[in-house]
C-alpha cells in the first residue's frame, strides 16, 4: 500500500497568535487545513529534522509565501490514517511567520487566521483536529506566559 507522506507549518502570527489556516478545494469537496506538502519518496530518505523542517518550510512558503521565524516548539506533530485510498503521514510543527500571506494560484482559494481556541471547529479533517489540539495547548500556553 502507497504511503503519502507531508510536511507542514502550523503558523502563528507573533503579533495577534492567531493561527493560519488554509482554503482548498478538492474532488470531495472544500477543506480547511494547515499549509504542507506532499513528498514524493519515502520518509526515511529525509532523516533528520533539518531535513524534514527545510521540507515543512519549502510547503509553507510555496502555498502562502510566509516564512518561519522562529520554531516555537520542538515538538513534531504527527498523525497517521487512511483516507480510504492511501496511508497518509502528516508531520508539522508549530513556528511564528511572518510576511504576507499571497495564496498559491489553482490549490490554495483563501485563508483565515483563527484564534487558537477555535481552531478545532474551523479544520475539515479529524486528524488535524487532533493536532490542532495538542499544538493549540502549547500556542496558549505561551500566551499566558508571555503576559
Amino acid at each position: 500500500m502507497t504511503t503519502q507522506v507531508s510536511y507542514g507549518i502550523i503558523g502563528v502570527n507573533k503579533d495577534t497568535g492567531k493561527v493560519l489556516v488554509i482554503l482548498q478545494h478538492k474532488r470531495n469537496g472544500t477543506q480547511y487545513t494547515f499549509p504542507k506538502g506532499m513528498l514524493s519518496r519515502s520518509r526515511d530518505d529525509i532523516t533528520t529534522l533539518e531535513g524534514r523542517r527545510a521540507l515543512a518550510e519549502a510547503a509553507l512558503l510555496r502555498e502562502t509565501r510566509l516564512s518561519v521565524a522562529r520554531y516555537l516548539s520542538e515538538r513534531e506533530f504527527e498523525s497517521e490514517y487512511f483516507d480510504g485510498r492511501f496511508m497518509k503521514q502528516v508531520y508539522l510543527w508549530l513556528a511564528e511567520v511572518t510576511g504576507t500571506v499571497r495564496a498559491l494560484p489553482g490549490q490554495v482559494h483563501g485563508y483565515e487566521w483563527v484564534a487558537p481556541d477555535a481552531l478545532q471547529a474551523r479544520l475539515t479533517y479529524r486528524e488535524d483536529q487532533g493536532i490542532a489540539e495538542r499544538a493549540c495547548h502549547e500556542v496558549l500556553a505561551m500566551a499566558a506566559a508571555s503576559t
